[in-house]
């Protein structure tokens, strides 16, 4: 039964990204709302993101060995995504979306004399 998952899992070129952006929903879901173990827990969504990003070349690989061109170079496509999505989102929840109310008056200014 392990060997026949592990199989699909590398056989197939969306399950090993659907995993990882699963893993992400999950870490969003635990930023937004309030959870007492949140450190814990991000710390280990953390770490099967890692294991998600070597499935995803691992399963590339696995791919090309086995002569499915095209499910190789899918899943090798999916990587770069994974990883662009994976260093931009930290970033955006940093940044503070909301306009302060100094740079909202200064557009406000501006406004009335054009």
């Amino acid at each position: 039964m392990f060997k026949q998952m592990i199989t699909k899992y590398f056989d197939s070129w969306w399950l090993p990204t659907a995993i990882f952006f699963a893993t992400l929903a999950l870490s969003i879901i635990l930023t937004v709302t309030n959870c007492p173990s949140k450190a814990i827990i991000k710390n280990i969504l953390f770490i099967f993101q890692q294991i998600a990003f070597l499935g995803i070349l691992s399963a590339a690989i696995w791919n090309f060995i086995k002569k499915r061109w095209i499910k190789g170079i899918l899943t090798l496509v999916t990587f770069p995504v994974c990883v662009m999505v994976f260093i931009i989102l930290p970033i955006a929840s940093l940044s503070d979306w909301t306009p302060n109310s100094e740079e909202d008056d200064r557009y406000r200014h501006y406004k009335r004399r054009r």
